[in-house]
């Protein structure tokens, strides 16, 4: 046998990077995101979330579902429920960020599409 043994065979140009091919998907429900985000209701409701995100940047999550003043808590017992408190107010800050964003990810899928 003639050659390399262990060598690259095949027509494939070397130089190429292979490119990832992402599938396109349904972009209804962002593009329903998106129209939602525009209008005057969905004003309304990000500005009763982000009053619940000042809420509970101020006061932790008590019993029963209940809100308790940070400086009424001994500190053994702030720490857990202040980490409530903040994993309630990263929730919150999603909901909106999903509304706000879903208008670039249709804007971005319709780029895409154009160029191929």
């Amino acid at each position: 046998m003639a050659g390399a043994q262990h060598g690259i065979v095949g027509d494939d140009p070397i130089n190429e990077l292979p490119e990832t091919q992402v599938p396109d998907y349904d972009l209804n429900r962002e593009a329903n995101m998106a129209r939602f985000s525009k209008t005057r209701e969905f004003q309304t409701l990000r500005d009763v979330i982000k009053g619940r995100i000042v809420f509970w940047q101020q006061y932790i999550p008590g019993p029963n579902g209940t809100a308790i003043a940070v400086a009424d808590l001994p500190n053994e017992e702030r720490g857990w429920r202040w980490l409530a408190a903040n994993e309630i107010i990263r929730e919150l800050q999603s909901i909106i960020d999903a509304y706000e964003q879903a208008d670039t990810v249709v804007k971005d899928a319709a780029a895409r599409r154009k160029r191929t």
